[in-house]
């Protein structure tokens, strides 16, 4: 039987009236109040009840053991919001009819919701109790997606705080990294101080960028403009361009090509194209195949700066956009010192820009 947690709502009313004359004039009443009726069967009634209704209109001839069994069987599997609506004319209003009675406990079962309508009645209130019943079920409806919606926020939070914890521990490691390594690379406490604290700006507006996007994903352009324009400030995009399919990236990836963001910008403030007014950089990728693994060619181009040579051994800067892309991404970089300007090129698996790399 189909379980109405799972169901959408079934706009229908179950006719179940064994004379032919009861069923038309019961139909007749259903279709008055606009809603759809669906004659059901007394020998064939389970497989009608599994299908799922919103309320049951039936007469005191129905009750017989074919109808009663199943219609309890699956009011016992309805869940808490649901108490499915059954309207009974019957010639006994005051009490259940005996049937009924003989298999019910005193009050209404778990599931159902028994109204009992006097036989005759007046057709205005047989279809008053079809409207009652039905926006009650549709009420029921509501409710229940309410919950669900409820029971999807809490699971969503306790996954967010999750990660949070886990990215967070990751990022205190990779920071104790950065820290350790700056340290050498330093020649005195001052440089430390001053290259540790732009690392660390530099490590936290990428988180910025994740959390901004719920963990999911931040762009691969965003990554590059946030670092320029930390530097030139408003109006940076005279001198930075992007061309390439925007690529949301996993946590890792952001993270990793975030910070080689931050040194290629670095190194082009104090050495490079934004040394010097009319210095410009161009950023562009391209999806690839190499050795039949798809990639992204990324590449950081810079224009109109000082003369630029190769340095006689490589900076920490350098060595650190290095570890990140292999280590995290399992990328590898080629830097070219140009007549033009430095360039910067950048080959990234692309499913572990999307995937995840690492963690």
């Amino acid at each position: 039987m189909n379980n109405p947690s799972e169901q959408t709502y079934d706009e229908s009313v179950l006719i179940l009236a064994p004379l032919p004359d009861d069923e038309i004039v019961l139909r007749e009443m259903v279709e008055a109040e606009g809603e759809a009726a669906r004659p059901a069967r007394v020998q064939s009634f389970e497989d009608f009840i599994a299908a799922g209704a919103g309320c049951l209109l039936m007469t005191e001839d129905a009750l017989v053991s074919p109808v009663i069994a199943p219609l309890l069987s699956w009011a016992a599997q309805q869940p808490g919001w649901s108490a499915f609506p059954v309207l009974i004319l019957t010639r006994n209003a005051g009490e259940l009819p005996y049937p009924l009675a003989g298999f019910l406990p005193p009050g209404h079962p778990q599931g159902v919701q028994v109204t009992l309508l006097p036989r005759p009645s007046a057709p205005e209130v047989v279809r008053n109790a079809i409207r009652n019943a039905m926006d009650g079920r549709r009420r029921q409806y509501l409710i229940r997606d309410q919950v669900q919606e409820l029971d999807n926020s809490r699971e969503r939070l306790a996954l967010l705080g999750r990660e949070v914890q886990h990215r967070a521990k990751n990022s205190l490691t990779k920071i104790s990294v950065i820290a350790r390594q700056t340290w050498r690379n330093s020649k005195n406490p001052e440089q430390f101080i001053e290259s540790l604290e732009r690392r660390i700006g530099a490590t936290a507006r990428g988180l910025d960028l994740m959390t901004e996007t719920e963990w999911q994903g931040a762009k691969l352009a965003d990554l590059f403009k946030v670092e320029v324009r930390a530097v030139l400030g408003e109006g940076y995009e005279d001198r930075f361009t992007v061309d390439g399919e925007e690529v949301a990236l996993n946590y890792d990836a952001a993270l990793a090509l975030h910070l080689a963001a931050h040194e290629l910008t670095t190194n082009a403030l104090k050495y490079g194209a934004f040394s010097v007014d009319g210095g410009s950089v161009a950023l562009r990728w391209r999806r690839t195949e190499e050795e039949g693994e798809e990639k992204i060619d990324l590449v950081w181009q810079e224009r109109g700066g000082p003369s630029v040579k190769k340095p006689a051994q490589k900076g920490f800067g350098s060595k650190i956009v290095e570890q990140a892309l292999a280590l995290q991404i399992g990328g590898y970089v080629q830097t070219s010192y140009k007549p033009e300007g430095l360039q910067c090129r950048m080959v990234l698996p692309y499913t572990n820009l999307r995937n995840g790399g690492g963690s």
